[in-house]
């Protein structure tokens, strides 16, 4: 059986934060095996820290899309305009997250953090927030 999202995406693109959460709390019924043979679910707590994520989230930024990867991690991106993306936060266990910002295919910042961590979170989103607005960066 393949697992989905139990709510999906409008067709005008548009979605709100408690939409996200939503999303994000359905990848918990993601099984092993979701997506095909080697597919596995999120690891424990990760659901979680993107929520708790999501609730320190900049609003300016844009709205993430939520994403659950083939090896189970929970992913908050961002698209630019042409679909591009402008990087995102992925929480990959229950102690460690990744960031990076991202130009096409240039890294303007990227690092890891401890996602139980506000004070780290928050320094995470001022570093990918300074690349996307120090000028580098295209709309997409």
């Amino acid at each position: 059986m393949t697992w989905r999202p139990k709510i999906g995406k409008p067709a005008d693109g548009s979605i709100e934060i408690s939409e996200i959460r939503e999303i994000l709390l359905s990848f918990d019924d993601a099984m092993d095996g979701w997506d095909g043979p080697g597919s596995v679910s999120p690891k424990s707590n990760t659901v979680q820290n993107a929520i708790d994520f999501l609730n320190i989230w900049p609003l300016q930024m844009g709205v993430p899309d939520p994403e659950l990867y083939f090896d189970g991690t929970v992913a908050l991106e961002l698209y630019g305009e042409g679909g591009f993306t402008r990087g995102g936060f992925e929480f990959i266990d229950e102690n460690t997250a990744a960031f990076a910002a991202l130009n096409h295919s240039d890294v303007l910042a990227s690092g890891t953090f401890n996602p139980k961590s506000e004070d780290e979170a928050i320094e995470s989103i001022v570093k990918f927030r300074n690349a996307l607005t120090s000028g580098k960066i295209d709309a997409g």
